[in-house]
């Protein structure tokens, strides 16, 4: 099978152009941003998570995933809870709160919006195709990215 070459450059501005309008229309409208939807998404996928763990799904620095937590907690979507059991008593669990279980569903009313008016535009052949794209584009950048993390770090 040959890979056809698709200037990566695309990808970029369709990214930052997805991101923009996702932004506009879903999460400043929301009173929240894609860092927080991304954290209240994993803490709710599990009992606990702790903020090693979130940091390392997410690929953010350690300072901007205390901040978003800060935030997070503030606004009251989530309790840090001390690991009183481990020996690092450093450790702390992240859970969602009832008020972050409600923002997370009111975001995801809105994601099906999107989802309901792509699926208009798209032939379900296009969606799947894309889907499959999608899919395989995450899994190359998944196995390519300590190697592209050696490039851009060159001089």
């Amino acid at each position: 099978m040959r890979c056809i070459k698709i200037p990566s450059e695309d990808f970029i501005f369709i990214g930052e152009k997805i991101e923009s309008m996702a932004n506009k229309y879903i999460f400043r409208p929301s009173n929240t941003s894609l860092s927080a939807m991304r954290i209240l998404s994993y803490a709710s996928s599990k009992k606990s998570i702790t903020a090693k763990e979130i940091i390392h799904l997410s690929g953010k620095t350690k300072s901007n995933i205390t901040q978003r937590l800060n935030i997070l907690e503030r606004d009251g979507f989530i309790k840090r809870i001390k690991n009183l059991k481990n020996q690092d008593k450093r450790e702390v669990f992240i859970k969602i709160t009832t008020k972050g279980k409600k923002k997370v569903e009111e975001i995801k009313s809105q994601l099906k919006k999107f989802e309901i008016s792509k699926d208009k535009c798209l032939t379900k052949k296009e969606l799947s195709d894309h889907i499959k794209f999608m899919h395989k584009l995450n899994d190359f950048l998944n196995q390519k990215e300590e190697l592209l993390k050696n490039i851009f770090n060159q001089k």
